[in-house]
């Protein structure tokens, strides 16, 4: 069209150029979209387990996909006490708290006191002879398993990797506490855009229909009438991203959530 009107004087070379420029811009999107669509598919076929060559992939309407009507802007921390990291985590701590107690009860001396040796202890001759005392005897008996402070050292290892495994512990926490608060915090401005994002769509669509309506009565060319269409589309396409970033924040909630439910009221 501008050509066309360059033909018959009423366009120059720079809207020439500028018309030109317009399309290879816009031609310049589909390319990225394609490959885009093209990683989704292959994405999808390898979900089902299926080769990307050997499946067709359905096509989706994102308009047919749903949300939750209304999404939680807090959750209970109980939810993320169900994730694999903290489960693992806890039982490691659990583990180590357990290792704790056994360093400590090995360390009790392990001898059989009977009858006989107690007698023996505590005949009159004997009572205050130290080397002959039940005592002196278990001391005897056990001075080699203290020796050199094993079992002490022991203890004290199985202390340092309990202080390890809460410290662990902790971090895996935290570290779920705040992707549960970013997927949380992403959804709230997620809603926001998408909100303001169909408004611009509402308003691209009120001008594209005001074009048509000054152009039935000559106030403006096909040419005004296209770049409404553009801005319409433009506005749409903005839509559908926005859209698509909710979805995979609130896909990401639930990861960080372990995949635990959200109960919405």
């Amino acid at each position: 069209m501008v050509r066309t009107k360059y033909i018959i004087g009423s366009a120059t070379k720079l809207d020439i150029i500028k018309a030109k420029t317009e399309l290879e811009r816009d031609s310049a999107m589909l390319p990225p979209l394609k490959q885009r669509l093209s990683i989704a598919k292959h994405a999808l076929a390898i979900l089902v387990g299926k080769a990307p060559a050997n499946w067709l992939t359905p096509n989706f309407d994102i308009n047919k996909l749903t949300l939750p009507k209304e999404l939680p802007l807090s959750l209970p921390s109980e939810l993320v006490h169900n994730r694999p990291d903290i489960l693992a985590a806890e039982a490691n701590l659990q583990g180590a708290s357990a290792a704790i107690g056994i360093a400590t009860a090995n360390m009790y001396p392990n001898i059989v006191i009977n009858a006989q040796l107690l007698q023996e202890s505590l005949t009159p001759g004997a009572l205050f002879n130290s080397a002959s005392t039940a005592w002196a005897v278990a001391a005897g008996l056990t001075a080699p398993i203290f020796s050199g402070g094993t079992l002490c050292a022991e203890k004290r290892k199985t202390e340092l990797a309990y202080d390890a495994a809460l410290a662990q512990y902790q971090q895996t926490v935290l570290i779920a506490f705040e992707q549960v608060a970013d997927a949380l915090a992403a959804l709230s401005n997620d809603s926001e855009a998408v909100t303001l994002q169909r408004e611009t769509v509402h308003l691209a669509d009120t001008a594209l229909k005001l074009a048509y309506k000054s152009y039935e009565i000559g106030a403006i060319g096909l040419i005004q009438i296209q770049d409404s269409q553009r801005t319409l589309a433009r506005a749409e396409l903005e839509l559908i991203r926005a859209r698509r970033q909710q979805f995979l924040d609130t896909a990401q909630l639930f990861v960080a959530l372990g995949g635990s439910p959200i109960a919405v009221n």
